[in-house]
């Protein structure tokens, strides 16, 4: 059985998603919103921003992730990874 769950955007803020929206067809957007609240659910939270962020962090420490859990320093400074970085990856599944 279906349910219908009613999503409010904002013209300016969401105008972003609004357009690229706008540019699937019907059942395209109700797959997207589901995989993207999907992803978000099962990650506990942690946004391709997160990644992001915690990405250039590390290369801001000379770190390389190589291939799937490895990670290389290149040449520079030793310096700490956060918690936090270190948190985001874990529930990625990227060791």
């Amino acid at each position: 059985m279906r349910v219908r769950v009613t999503l409010s955007l904002d013209h300016q803020k969401d105008a972003d998603i609004l357009e690229y929206l706008d540019g699937l067809p019907g059942h395209q957007r109700n797959a997207l919103i589901r995989d993207a609240l999907r992803t978000y659910i099962h990650h506990d939270g942690v946004t391709l921003g997160d990644i992001w962020a915690d990405l250039q962090a590390l290369k801001a420490m000379n770190i390389n992730l190589r291939g799937r859990g490895i990670a290389v320093r290149e040449e520079g400074e030793p310096g700490e990874v956060s918690d936090e970085v270190v948190g985001n990856l874990d529930k990625l599944g990227i060791d």
